[in-house]
């Protein structure tokens, strides 16, 4: 499934959080223009930190930011997100899937570090 990580231009920002948080729900493939993907298949560490790999490794589900792991699902746990700074634009990548998943799907994110 292909999602632009902004809101197009004439797009409803409901129409624009609904098709991310249904991509999530349903642990849909997902590719965009700005280098955010996710999928079940687990695509190595990136530049995760060695600290929150093997809660990254507990995962059935994952989002990345060019090739780091920023949020992944874990069964019977939840979503996981480790708090680190990278680029500017992974760092909007993280905000806007922290939004998803928070406020718009009103599930708990838990924080790391």
């Amino acid at each position: 499934m292909r999602l632009a990580s902004r809101q197009r231009k004439g797009q409803s920002y409901e129409r624009f959080m609904d098709q991310w948080a249904n991509a999530l729900v349903d642990r849909k493939w997902i590719t965009s223009a700005s280098a955010m993907t996710a999928s079940e298949y687990l695509q190595g560490f990136g530049l995760l930190p060695s600290e929150y790999r093997e809660s990254f490794e507990r995962s059935t589900y994952a989002v990345y930011s060019y090739s780091t792991p920023i949020c992944w699902f874990i069964p019977d746990e939840g979503w996981v997100m480790p708090m680190h700074k990278y680029s500017q634009t992974t760092t909007q990548h993280q905000h806007h899937v922290q939004s998803v998943i928070e406020n718009w799907l009103g599930e708990v994110l838990t924080k790391l570090g």
